[in-house]
């Protein structure tokens, strides 16, 4: 799963995640891993994990990064 994380919570706006929306979207889902992206300067993205974590998400997470590789083999998630 690929989620965007723009703000800290509570949100600031209405069209974009906060790590408790993500975190409710991926317990929903039960993604293999989630990976978080378009993270605003408000947020720490290390941080973000943790966030997730405290929000009740306790799965895999990768913070997105320029060149990252994610593939999909046999029904799992693998980082290259």
């Amino acid at each position: 799963m690929i989620a965007e994380c723009s703000y800290p919570d509570p949100p600031k706006v209405e069209t974009h995640l906060t790590p408790s929306g993500v975190a409710m979207l991926a317990g929903e889902a039960s993604p293999d891993l989630l990976v978080v992206t378009h993270i605003y300067p408000e947020l720490d993205p290390d941080a973000v994990p943790g966030l997730l974590a405290q929000a009740g998400y306790c799965g895999r997470v990768r913070v997105a990064e320029d060149g990252l590789v994610v593939s999909l083999a046999g029904g799992e998630a693998h980082v290259q």
